[in-house]
């Protein structure tokens, strides 16, 4: 299991195992591995054949790199590069615009976040893989990315699928658009003299696209983690981390069997061979 909620220790642990299991030295042996987009990137996979859920054209053509990376003869049965896209079990995506439960991480989900909000690329990408159930790679690479991503064809999808396409497509310029002048805003003008910049308030809570509030905690004393070695911090996700801040000082933590257990203000979590988890 590779995914974004291990310690900085154990995630390069994590990662150079991967790479000793898929990479370019790896054996013929059969065996499986089941990750996150924390593998599109940085590793050297060399995997068989790819099983992934849906998501944008882009982001598959990343991760199709991580398949056949490289010559070889022992394939055997999987010669021929093969992706499987998994899609929602109902072909119209036009429910993830609602209040659904299972979103399969597609879609916007206000109360807790998904990777993947902009269900027009998402629609744009499934009809392209419909239709071209062959790709060859990189050459069709600019043709599949501007057909999922290009602002004409996703206006002429949201044209084509009605009123309710129309306004997610509007909601998701607002949200671009609102997050430009927010930028604006906190940006500082570097082309002025440093003495007339003009510096946010102290008191202001600046985030990143990616690091949301995500906190890293340190653990006192730092317990032995479960690849044997001592984990002294953990990164804990702004979704899960809630509205808890803390005040910078380490966390006590203690180990219950093969289980690190800690608490931040009043959320409990876990961290074992599966990585971090809301305990309470």
């Amino acid at each position: 299991m590779h995914h974004g909620r291990f310690a900085p220790d154990d995630r390069r642990l994590l990662d150079a195992g991967v790479e000793a299991a898929f990479g370019k030295q790896r054996t013929a042996a059969g065996r499986i591995l089941v990750g996150t987009q924390t593998l599109e990137q940085s590793l050297d996979i060399d995997a068989d054949l790819l099983i992934t859920d849906l998501a944008p054209m882009d982001v598959l053509l990343q991760r199709i790199g991580r398949l056949h990376r490289h010559q070889r003869t022992d394939r055997g049965a999987f010669a021929e590069a093969r992706l499987v896209v998994l899609r929602p079990a109902d072909r119209d995506l036009s429910a993830l615009l609602g209040r659904v439960r299972e979103r399969y991480g597609l879609g916007s989900a206000e109360h807790q976040g998904s990777p993947y909000p902009n269900l027009l690329t998402l629609e744009a990408t499934l009809r392209l893989l419909e239709d071209n159930s062959v790709v060859t790679i990189p050459a069709d690479n600019r043709r599949l990315v501007e057909g999922a991503l290009h602002p004409e064809a996703l206006a002429a999808i949201a044209r084509s699928l009605g009123t309710d396409w129309q306004n997610h497509a509007a909601r998701l310029a607002g949200a671009i658009y609102s997050d430009r002048e927010t930028a604006r805003s906190l940006s500082l003008d570097l082309s002025l003299p440093f003495c007339d910049l003009i510096f946010p308030d102290a008191n202001d809570t600046i985030v990143t696209r990616l690091g949301g509030r995500d906190l890293l905690v340190d653990l006192d004393p730092a317990p032995r983690g479960p690849f044997g070695h001592a984990v002294a911090r953990i990164h804990i996700p702004s979704w899960m981390a809630g509205t808890a801040t803390g005040d910078g000082a380490p966390l006590p933590a203690v180990r219950d069997g093969d289980v690190v257990r800690f608490r931040l203000g009043e959320r409990g979590f876990r961290y074992d061979r599966w990585g971090l988890a809301r305990s309470d």
